[in-house]
């Protein structure tokens, strides 16, 4: 049964907000935040909702602040990923957020509590915002606080409010579509000014944001041209051509500029595109936009875990949930056919930004599905940067957030008496509020060794190696570490970039006798005086240490040892034989870390190979790299006297390969090798 069209049009609404109301609106989604967080908000000045990501993000924030009051060009970071340096471009911009931390961490000393701030800033401008967005289209104060309180609020918000501060700055995206929709239906330049500004807003808030926000905005476009009718459509479009192109030739530069980093991190080698694995694996079903999780009440009521049951249980950002009260009026608005300003956009946006969010497949009775998400990826090159496309659900919880207001709008208006109608959006704004909420995740921030300290005392530009080591992808202690650099300011290995940093990892991880999966290969130091370290065969276990040491320059070498410095592994990290064989070197051990000086390791005492730049892992074996055209291999002839001979076990990379080994200008050996079989050549 249809329940008919409401009026689209408020009379009694004023044409302006004023100020107050915002003010009000946004305190009160403070208070929201707090209810659904609790006890996170009193505990804002001394725990993080989790550790790895929000730590990497106060390093970037930090190093952004360092640039700015030491002068500093923030392309590459050389006290991180030592001896490479970490390039800016490998991680999440954060520009907006750093814009706010940089102020904050002069007045407060916490770095903590300034996370928790902007944190919450974020929060409560993606509500904010959605607010401003559904009363523009509504003009209805009730229903635009419910709408920005589900928005903010929703299982995509509240999953990425645990690590990734990025991409809960989504208020860009509502304002954007606000001053589109204007562009579009009527440019003047003071539109095309605001669309761009907003557009950049959209790219300081996080990158992803801007591939995300070509769908909305390519949409509405082709929406009013199909709206202008056959005969008239191409005037429409002819018209708007020329304006779109001033957007986009104002738009790129700007974008170009706010990017720079990630430009010139991509144009050096230091990032690699993320393999389509990732892409087909990050996917939101459909149903999770119903399911609640086992984080909400809801959730932990159902009799069974739907997400466990269907091969879900990461569920992260892969969860969509908009709550029972948002699927309620959404189906309301579907069913009894609610009208309201550019409705059938709305649904046709919703509908769009869930698909993508599904991901590249769809199986059907056994059979792969290709999705519009994985066709983009394809074709075309702002999408190609894409790797989770299931993160489309955060658009789609704000345009969810619309259609249910104007469902709620709907419902108010056939409720007799004002008084009424508050009482049941105040009901139905508790519940959602409810249902929504999430178990505060409070993590506290690992005190800083005191072996820095030492280290600087004794020499204060000493280079230093921490272990266990882990590649630039991450690990704990790659990310606690790399934040306590940001502190001591020792040139050091760790630091977790969101992308890997391929010429460090091609050095210095993939190299490295101090590798976490290694140590915790059963037997891997039984045999020290034939060990197989990469792609050096039967090498001394402690010659090898020394000339990867001296090669990278490294003064001194931590051993990490407190509770939840080792990684989570098949095998337990066993320490000790390590310990034993650095024994000598030793100047510091604690409870937390141990210290080994370089200098005082025993150099070797017979020929020792290590690789250098130029050698690439290969993905089916940890035991095979790849050579560019020109890569190097390290020796060390403790007597110069007795010559060295070389051997190469290799094969040609699809096809057949000239090698010569140089030394400076001086050929040692050429060899010829063939595809397919693997060929041992001595020099």
């Amino acid at each position: 049964m249809s329940i008919g069209p409401a009026s689209t049009e408020d009379r009694g609404a004023p044409e302006r907000l004023g100020w107050a109301t915002p003010i009000a609106v946004a305190l009160f989604y403070a208070a929201c935040v707090a209810a659904a967080t609790w006890p996170q908000v009193v505990t804002f000045g001394s725990t993080l909702p989790s550790l790895t990501d929000p730590l990497q993000h106060l390093w970037i924030m930090r190093w952004y602040k360092t640039c700015l009051l030491e002068g500093r060009s923030p392309l590459l970071c050389p006290e991180i990923q030592y001896p490479v340096g970490a390039p800016l471009g490998n991680f999440s911009p954060l520009h907006l957020q750093a814009l706010l931390y940089i102020p904050l961490s002069l007045v407060l000393a916490n770095d903590v509590l300034c996370f928790n701030l902007i944190w919450l800033v974020g929060m409560v401008t993606t509500g904010l915002a959605t607010f401003l967005l559904i009363w523009r289209l509504l003009r209805d104060r009730l229903a635009a606080t419910f709408g920005g309180m589900t928005a903010m609020l929703s299982a995509p918000m509240m999953f990425h409010a645990q690590a990734h501060l990025e991409l809960i700055f989504l208020g860009g995206f509502p304002l954007f579509l606000l001053v589109w929709i204007d562009f579009i239906d009527q440019p003047t330049r003071k539109r095309l000014a605001l669309a761009v500004g907003a557009y950049g807003l959209v790219a300081l808030c996080a990158a992803y944001y801007v591939v995300f926000a070509v769908v909305p905005a390519a949409l509405y476009f082709i929406w009013q041209a199909v709206a202008a009718g056959r005969e008239g459509i191409i005037g429409w479009a002819r018209e708007r051509a020329r304006w779109l192109l001033a957007f986009a030739a104002l738009a790129t530069p700007l974008l170009a500029l706010i990017f720079a980093n990630q430009i010139w991190s991509m144009a050096q080698g230091y990032a690699l595109p993320r393999p389509m694995s990732e892409f087909i694996y990050f996917r939101s079903p459909w149903w999770s936009y119903l399911a609640p999780t086992t984080f909400h009440r809801l959730g932990r009521l159902l009799p069974f875990n739907p997400y466990a049951a269907f091969g879900f249980e990461t569920i992260g950002e892969r969860a969509s949930y908009l709550g029972v009260v948002t699927v309620a009026l959404l189906l309301y608005s579907l069913l009894g056919r609610v009208r309201f300003p550019r409705g059938r956009f709305w649904w046709a946006l919703l509908v769009v930004l869930v698909v993508l969010s599904l991901g590249a497949y769809a199986e059907v009775g056994g059979c792969r599905i290709d999705l519009p998400a994985l066709w983009l990826k394809k074709t075309l090159v702002l999408f190609a940067l894409i790797r989770v496309p299931a993160r489309f659900n955060l658009f789609a919880a704000v345009v969810a957030a619309v259609v249910a207001a104007a469902g709620l709008k709907h419902l108010l208006a056939r409720l007799p008496g004002r008084g009424g109608r508050w009482v049941v959006a105040g009901a139905l704004i508790l519940m959602a509020l409810l249902d929504l909420s999430f178990p505060a995740s409070l993590w506290s921030l690992p005190p800083m060794p005191a072996c820095y300290q030492v280290i600087r005392a004794r020499q204060p530009s000493a280079k230093i190696l921490e272990i266990p080591q882990a590649p630039s992808t991450g690990s704990f202690l790659s990310a606690v570490g790399g934040y306590w650099a940001s502190h001591h300011r020792l040139p050091t290995n760790v630091g977790y970039s969101g992308n890997g940093n391929v010429v460090y990892d091609d050095l210095v991880t993939w190299s490295s006798p101090f590798l976490a999966r290694n140590l915790a290969a059963p037997g891997y130091l039984s045999r020290t005086e034939e060990t197989q370290i990469d792609i050096a065969c039967e090498v001394d276990f402690d010659d090898y240490i020394w000339l990867y040491l001296t090669t990278l320059g490294i003064d001194y070498l931590i051993i990490h040892q407190w509770p939840g410095a080792l990684p989570d592994l098949p095998g337990p990290v066993d320490l000790a034989p390590l310990k034993a064989r650095l024994e000598r070197a030793k100047v510091y051990e604690d409870a937390a870390t141990a210290v080994y000086e370089r200098a005082r390791l025993i150099p070797p005492r017979k020929p020792v190979v290590l690789v250098g730049r130029g050698w690439h892992p290969c993905a089916d074996s940890s035991l095979i790299r790849v050579s560019e055209r020109s890569s190097q291999i390290l020796a060390y002839n403790p007597d110069p006297d007795r010559p060295l001979r070389f051997a190469l076990r290799a094969k040609g990379f699809r096809g057949p390969h000239t090698v010569r080994l140089r030394d400076g200008r001086t050929e040692l050996a050429r060899w010829e090798f063939a595809p397919h079989d693997f060929q041992l050549q001595l020099s």
